[in-house]
């Protein structure tokens, strides 16, 4: 690369330090991580009530701290803590179709469409 050349946009942009971006990296690896069907099933008793601990904040804190054990980048993260961690998980679940309610995934949208499916049916029958 020349003195005057300019790196390219689509790499500048991926390297940026920006909230932007450490935000979509974050949810990135908690995406990543989750799609591991195992790993997300044994956080289940932590995300459904009435949870595993006795209480919904120890049971965030597990979860985070499952999730950073298995993505050990979002250790690198500066201020990233287990509270702050969770709220990127809640979002990435919430993106994904899963209602929360009280701070534990009430319902899976999609799986409730399928169950309310035959009702609906029913009715117009």
């Amino acid at each position: 690369m020349s003195p005057s050349a300019l790196i390219n946009f689509s790499d500048a942009k991926s390297l940026t330090p920006s909230a932007a971006n450490a935000t979509r990296d974050i949810r990135a690896f908690i995406s990543k991580a989750f799609m591991d069907d195992e790993f997300f099933q044994s956080l289940s008793k932590k995300l459904l009530e009435p949870g595993e601990a006795g209480n919904r904040q120890m049971d965030q804190a597990l979860v985070a701290e499952a999730v950073f054990l298995k993505e050990p980048a979002l250790l690198s993260y500066e201020n990233l803590n287990h509270k702050r961690l969770w709220g990127h998980i809640s979002h990435v679940l919430s993106s994904y179709g899963y209602e929360m309610k009280g701070g534990k995934v009430d319902r899976h949208l999609i799986e409730n469409d399928r169950l309310a499916e035959p009702k609906q049916e029913v009715a117009a029958a």
